[in-house]
């Protein structure tokens, strides 16, 4: 689970998972995104939820996985290395396919290689060379490895690609070229895989099916921030917001706007904040969803907004400075609760929010896991994990941390804060030292990131 990461074009908060899985999407480009450099290449941890849209920001809700023994909880005193390492080549993408395969895109020169691994053992179940140089992300649609980036055949001049593979056949089903040189998921909404392209004068906005490569939507943008919302997507692009329809993909209604801003969908509104204008920093307009009306506004704080999202379906969360705001879409915008510094935070199951509290004000830092309750606006759990967290991540009531000063990795129970288990890579004398670059919390487990490949912790 990602920590919360900067993105000017907005997005919703919360991620609603699928009962018994529990993915996400991690993007590059301007969607929400973490990239964990390794010694050998990137690893970028992908998920999607239940609606199928990509989550575009780092608020993260997930729905409990039924107990198997790949799935179990993660609370051995001593957690065991289930595989460790795989080691990936020059560039690795992943997806967590049905909680039991990961799928990564290795590059290794001028050779892409698509791979499916079983998540119990760590063995390759299967892999195929790409036809062509590849680099960018992975998304999955049913049983359908969709691969978005570019094509690098020609070095520095690369060219916007979507490749279509069937998971159960590994076959390649399609591909396309698209304008511009680098290509980035958008999201998946309403059964269609939504993605830019562009050169850095213009982007196009496509969408795909997963079994056609006949292109749903293309229109051109400037310099376009996307939102895609449950049956629209937004554009702000020339000062202008302007939503279509995810279906006929006509324009619906349009409003004059900032620059640049952050938006979500939250109840029956679109919230939209300004992140440029100073003079507008902290406000949050609704607009009814049917017609783009305006419908009231509110300050929020006299700072700048960097994220919007739904806690439910009468409260937005708005991210100012360090600092959670519950807001109320009933009642106009009022204030319900906020939060003190937390960073990284994401929804629990439970309705209450997660994060990291760190204090700079010492040389000695020491972070704090919050359990943090909206309905009483008051922290439930404060976990001081007596260290400076690098990585954190949240599963089956678990939360997981990485100190890189002390190189260690500890499982706390997050409804009692107990310190359930410590884990310190082990490493050969003769041999350079493993560091961790990340962590990905995995339903039952943990996979760590290093500078010598993937390892997977389970009980």
């Amino acid at each position: 689970m990602p920590p919360l990461a900067s993105e000017p074009s907005g997005g919703d908060l919360t991620e609603a998972a699928a009962p018994g899985k529990r993915r996400k999407w991690l993007l590059p480009g301007l969607a929400a995104f973490v990239v964990l450099v390794l010694a050998v290449g990137v690893f970028v941890v992908v998920r999607k939820n239940a609606t199928g849209n990509m989550v575009r920001l780092a608020f993260d809700s997930t729905a409990e996985a039924a107990a198997t023994p790949l799935h179990a909880p993660l609370r051995s005193s001593e957690p065991k290395e289930l595989w460790a390492p795989y080691e990936p080549s020059s560039v690795v993408n992943t997806d967590d396919v049905d909680g039991d395969t990961l799928i990564l895109v290795q590059q290794d020169k001028k050779t892409s290689l698509l791979t499916a691994v079983n998540l119990v053992d760590g063995k390759q179940l299967w892999e195929e060379e790409l036809e062509v140089p590849f680099s960018g992300s992975v998304a999955i649609m049913g049983k359908t490895v969709l691969l978005v980036g570019s094509d690098t055949t020609n070095g520095s001049k690369s060219e916007g690609i979507v490749i279509a593979y069937d998971i159960g056949s590994h076959k390649k089903l399609w591909s396309k070229a698209l304008d511009g040189s680098n290509a980035n998921p958008i999201g998946e909404a309403n059964g269609r895989l939504w993605v830019r392209s562009g050169d850095g004068k213009s982007t196009d906005i496509y969408s795909f099916e997963p079994g056609s490569a006949e292109q749903r939507f293309k229109k051109s943008f400037d310099s376009p921030s996307v939102f895609l919302g449950s049956s629209l997507i937004y554009v702000l692009d020339d000062e202008t917001v302007r939503a279509f329809d995810q279906g006929s993909n006509d324009e619906k209604w349009h409003f004059t706007a900032a620059k640049t801003g952050v938006m979500a969908e939250v109840g029956s509104f679109l919230l939209f904040a300004p992140t440029e204008d100073k003079a507008d920093a902290g406000q949050v307009v609704a607009y009814d969803l049917g017609e783009g009306h305006k419908q009231w506004s509110a300050s929020v704080k006299n700072d700048a907004i960097t994220r919007l999202g739904q806690l439910d379906a009468d409260t937005a969360l708005v991210e100012v400075g360090d600092r959670l705001v519950g807001i109320s879409m009933g009642d106009k915008g009022s204030q319900k609760f906020t939060t003190r510094s937390l960073s990284g935070a994401r929804i629990l199951p439970s309705g209450l929010v997660i994060g990291i509290s760190s204090d700079s004000s010492t040389s000695d830092r020491s972070d704090k896991i919050v359990v943090f309750d909206p309905a009483r606006g008051e922290a439930q759990q404060t976990i001081n994990t007596k260290q400076a967290v690098s990585s954190f991540d949240v599963a089956d009531g678990m939360a997981y941390t990485y100190d890189s000063s002390a190189n260690r990795f500890i499982g706390y129970d997050t409804a009692s804060g107990e310190k359930i288990w410590t884990y310190n890579p082990k490493d050969e004398t003769d041999k350079p030292k493993t560091t961790s670059k990340g962590l990905e919390a995995l339903d039952g487990g943990v996979l760590i990131i290093t500078n010598k490949g993937i390892v997977r912790l389970g009980n």
